[in-house]
């Protein structure tokens, strides 16, 4: 299934070693969260105001999560996964940057 997961850029180069760890959720549910790529817009804005950042020091990743440990948490968009989603599974990272002309 392709999900989004939104995070820090300054965490892209240990996700590209060790993969998205359950352990470095600062939330109260110890999972990796994602989105469905429609609600990328939320999941940045949300990640940005829980770690009091801009938009620009964030990283976009589209991943290949494979659902059996995947949950549905609530009715809303989001997922959370409850094993480690290895590097593998990444597809694409992307960032956002703000060009001038």
């Amino acid at each position: 299934m392709k999900l989004i997961h939104c995070t820090l850029r300054n965490n892209i180069p240990s996700i590209r070693r060790r993969g998205l760890l359950c352990s470095k959720s600062t939330g109260h549910r110890k999972a990796v969260w994602f989105v469905p790529p429609d609600c990328t817009g939320w999941a940045a804005m949300h990640v940005a105001g829980r770690h009091k950042a801009n938009l620009e020091d964030l990283a976009i990743l589209e991943c290949d999560v494979k659902e059996d440990h995947l949950r549905r948490h609530g009715e809303g968009g989001t997922y959370y996964h409850v094993a480690d989603v290895p590097a593998s599974a990444i597809v694409c990272i992307k960032t956002i940057s703000w060009q001038q002309e």
